[in-house]
């Protein structure tokens, strides 16, 4: 008997063994099984949580972008990692777009009623999945840390210039130019010419230049302006080159900062309406040899001043050609200029600009769009009163300058025109404080409350603007005359918006001149 019960317990026992294995198996495969089915069962309540996940990412992509935006001005950058990150923010805003589209064709199978079971699973895995890599999308920069780095200096800052015709008196001279910044042998180079003429234009164009980055370590734009400050010379260089500066530093310690930052540097320096000598020695810029490659390239109105910096050529700036000044008036003045009648006076009108851009732009805005040919008569024998043999070229310059000015709808409006010449040369003026002290002075009649002051004053800055007595501005540095010759940044968020106004030095010229005349030009 206790032999039959061994035996037994020998069949139990190998049976025990044969179906242990198979349990385990079963549990091996009814645990994946129910995860499957568990992607299939909770897809809704899972996309759920991923679009809210998704949302929570959106939202710190937003924050860092606006980061980033805001830190521009402060010679930031996004670091690499922060750059792949956005760029798998950007992947999964693109994919969870495709998961919505491929959830509604699911739920329309059979109209609902018999949904493919297996692609829910596949699909519910799938959500599951992204539910986690959102996650740690959002986890990764809980904080701002290593968002940013220092922006690497760029060896060419490009400006906003005007478009120019390939064969035209403007790329003559910025080939020119071009020319003797190739030879080695010159290392001041002098651009000169009336104010109007488009030396900045040129001076814009030449800093375009491709060619230019690819002979230059870093290209300096500095705007001199009537008052030469060392100190205003020596802020703009500072904020080009992202020089960190304690407070109240002595120009001398600023020049020798500069000089330790440049000494080894290829650099072209270009030095934009320059009146009298800058002491490069002073500013701390090292002086341009043949051995150390670098260039100064100036603009100026007088010959001159260019002698008194030293250059090894001038280049005087060319008016337009007679075709040149058509053309462009016509681009301002719109298609009423080939109307029979007024053509001829129009062409009179371009003869007495004296093919000066700036002249041929500000009285085309003033006679944009007019079919009146009471008025354009009136305009040809107004410019032509200032064309006599003893009135220098100046002079008739601010003559069809003035005819823009004069051309205004109001005194109000007048008012609020020569307002803007009460700000620096070359200063960016925030539109919405110009319009603030245009309300306070009392230029802006008629307006109820501040919303309506407000929309007022953006109209008139648009008139302005559209008359070119006024030109648009993005971003710029802005010298700080209130803050011991520190250098402020302005940034505009938008690139397509405009949230500066600037006044042509000439132009301002033209205010100074009229205000000191009690509103006559004389």
């Amino acid at each position: 008997m206790l032999a039959i019960y061994h035996d037994l317990l020998g069949i139990y026992a190998v049976e025990m063994e044969t179906v242990s294995p198979v349990i385990e198996v079963v549990k091996c495969v009814y645990k994946p099984v129910v995860q499957c089915v568990g992607y299939a069962k909770n897809l809704k309540k899972n996309l759920e949580n991923l679009d809210k996940a998704a949302r929570d990412l959106y939202d710190r992509r937003d924050e860092i972008q606006l980061l980033i935006r805001n830190s521009a001005r402060e010679g930031k950058d996004p670091s690499p990692r922060c750059k792949t990150w956005l760029k798998r923010v950007e992947d999964i805003e693109k994919q969870m777009d495709e998961m919505k589209e491929k959830y509604e064709q699911e739920k329309k199978c059979f109209r609902g009623f018999c949904p493919n079971v297996y692609s829910h699973m596949i699909f519910g895995k799938h959500v599951v999945a992204k539910i986690a890599e959102v996650s740690e999308l959002v986890n990764t920069f809980k904080s701002d840390e290593g968002v940013l780095v220092d922006a690497p200096m760029r060896s060419v800052e490009m400006v906003s210039a005007p478009r120019v015709e390939v064969d035209s008196s403007t790329t003559r001279t910025v080939q020119k130019i071009l020319e003797h910044i190739r030879d080695g042998r010159k290392q001041r180079i002098g651009v000169w010419g009336m104010g109007g003429v488009g030396k900045t234009t040129v001076m814009k164009m030449v800093n375009n230049l491709p060619e230019i980055s690819q002979m230059f370590a870093v290209v300096i734009w500095v705007t001199i302006s009537g008052n030469l400050s060392i100190r205003k010379v020596q802020n703009e260089i500072i904020a080009r080159l992202n020089i960190k500066l304690e407070e109240n530093v002595s120009n001398d310690a600023v020049s020798r900062k500069l000089f330790e930052k440049l000494k080894n540097t290829k650099y072209l320096l270009l030095l934009d309406d320059v009146w009298d000598k800058v002491d490069l020695e002073d500013v701390g810029v090292p002086a341009p040899s043949s051995e150390n490659g670098c260039k100064v390239l100036l603009t100026s109105r007088s010959q001159r001043v260019c002698n008194k910096m030293e250059t090894d050529v001038e280049v005087p700036v060319e008016v337009l050609s007679k075709e040149e000044a058509w053309k462009l008036f016509h681009e301002k003045v719109t298609d009423v200029i080939e109307l029979p009648m007024i053509q001829p006076l129009a062409k009179g009108v371009v003869r007495e600009c004296g093919g000066l851009p700036l002249a041929i732009i500000v009285v085309g805005g003033a006679l944009r769009k007019e079919t009146n040919i009471h008025v354009w008569e009136n305009a040809l024998n107004e410019l032509r009163m200032a064309a006599t043999s003893h009135i220098e070229d100046m002079e008739k310059v601010f003559k069809c300058l003035k005819y823009s000015y004069d051309r205004l709808k109001d005194d109000h409006m007048k008012s609020c025109f020569l307002y803007c010449a009460l700000f620096p040369e070359d200063y960016s003026i925030d539109i919405d404080e110009l319009i603030e002290y245009w309300r306070a002075e009392g230029f802006i009649e008629g307006a109820r409350n501040l919303v309506e002051a407000r929309n007022k004053g953006h109209t008139i800055l648009k008139y302005l603007v559209d008359a070119s007595l006024l030109l648009e501005s993005c971003t710029r540095y802005v010298p700080n005359i209130y803050n011991s010759g520190k250098l402020l940044m302005e940034h505009s968020v938008d690139n397509q918006d405009w949230h500066f106004v600037q006044m042509h030095d000439v132009i301002r010229d033209l205010a100074l001149r009229i205000t000191s005349h009690g509103g006559e030009e004389g």
